[in-house]
């Protein structure tokens, strides 16, 4: 707090150069979508992310309507994602001052807090948020950024280098992830297709209710595996 507290004097007082956390890293960017309501996406999205953060500088952002997690909302006094895309066009100077300064953290987990809002992720332009990320990736801070999304969110497939969609076994969850990957076909998404991984977590009962608690479990040692192919895949682990 102390830091932030710094942070917005600095921001308010001119043009300040920080050193970077983390320059020089190479992002990659890991989507997690799912047309299926209840698969668990967030659960596996922020498991994700908190398993990559024990070794990687890594960035969490969620893009859905109502997160769910209370620990990561903001109150209605915090800068949300909105802001950094105000931010972004506003003040590109002293962006990553704006970033590291509205971050919030879960160990050694860095995120932004989501939109207040979510009905306001509606009036986003697809070239907004590609600035977002690719400005994000130049700043060579985070090895890995994760994406949690939703169907308000459109064009970040591309830029993702894996995106993991999360399904049931029911009859009706098999429908819509056939129409999704009908759509995306229709559009000439074929290659987002190609980097999709699907998963079921039908079998995974019951989750722990704090946060970090995710990074030990059933779903923990599945992401796990999940992470080590993905690392011998890219040659970094």
């Amino acid at each position: 707090e102390v830091y932030k507290q710094l942070l917005g004097i600095y921001l308010e007082s001119g043009e300040i150069h920080l050193p970077m956390l983390h320059a020089g890293c190479k992002t990659v960017f890991i989507g997690n979508y799912s047309p299926v309501r209840r698969a668990m996406q967030t659960s596996f999205a922020l498991t994700m992310s908190l398993m990559l953060a024990r070794e990687h500088p890594t960035l969490y952002l969620n893009f859905e309507h109502c997160a769910g997690l209370a620990e990561l909302l903001p109150d209605m006094q915090t800068m949300d994602l909105a802001d950094l895309l105000y931010f972004l066009h506003a003040e590109k100077d002293k962006f990553r001052l704006r970033l590291q300064a509205m971050l919030r953290h879960r160990g050694e987990l860095a995120f932004v807090p989501p939109m207040k809002a979510g009905q306001n992720l509606l009036t986003v332009t697809r070239e907004e948020w590609l600035g977002l990320l690719q400005r994000i990736e130049e700043l060579g801070e985070y090895e890995y950024v994760v994406l949690d999304l939703s169907e308000s969110i459109q064009g970040l497939y591309e830029l993702c280098r894996k995106v993991y969609t999360l399904t049931r076994e029911d009859r009706i969850a098999r429908s819509k992830l056939l129409q999704y990957e009908h759509v995306l076909s229709l559009y000439e998404y074929g290659d987002v297709l190609g980097k999709t991984e699907k998963l079921s977590l039908s079998h995974i009962q019951k989750l722990p209710e704090e946060p970090e608690l995710l990074t030990k479990g059933e779903l923990a040692e599945l992401v796990e595996g999940l992470l080590k192919k993905l690392k011998e895949e890219d040659g970094r682990a």
